[in-house]
């Protein structure tokens, strides 16, 4: 365990502080999702459901791991955003509805209840469920 300035408990491998968001200078060049095991990320190749056209993102949450399955986090280029992904059944089979609402540019990204806190750099951003800066 390392302990960030502000004295937070984090695991070996953490490159952010869990609780403060303060960045290790001392990362080790692990890929993205064994650096960050709590966002319990898988690759997006796992997921034969999702389709993008563009930013592809390399990494999405494990629905089964996540407290909110339908808000998932992605990450692309060690990045961070978040995926709504809803599956609907329906007579005829399922039906997948997804949609990147906070695309991949992002250091860290707390769930909240129902808000997104995101850090980009020393600013923090508040967001609602549909991606919008809240004031």
């Amino acid at each position: 365990m390392k302990n960030c300035p502000n004295n937070h408990s984090n695991p070996d491998n953490a490159q952010f502080c869990r609780i403060c968001g303060h960045r290790f200078e001392d990362t080790p060049s692990l890929p993205f999702h064994m650096v960050h095991p709590e966002l319990h990320l898988r690759p997006i190749s796992d997921f034969e459901d999702l389709h993008f056209w563009f930013n592809k993102p390399e990494y999405v949450e494990d629905p089964n791991e996540s407290i909110n399955p339908e808000y998932l986090y992605i990450a692309r280029n060690r990045k961070v955003g978040i995926l709504y992904w809803k599956i609907i059944k329906r007579w005829y089979g399922k039906e997948h509805e997804y949609n990147r609402i906070i695309p991949c540019e992002y250091d860290k990204i707390e769930k909240t209840a129902d808000a997104f806190i995101c850090y980009k750099g020393n600013k923090r951003y508040y967001m609602d469920s549909k991606g919008n800066i809240l004031k």
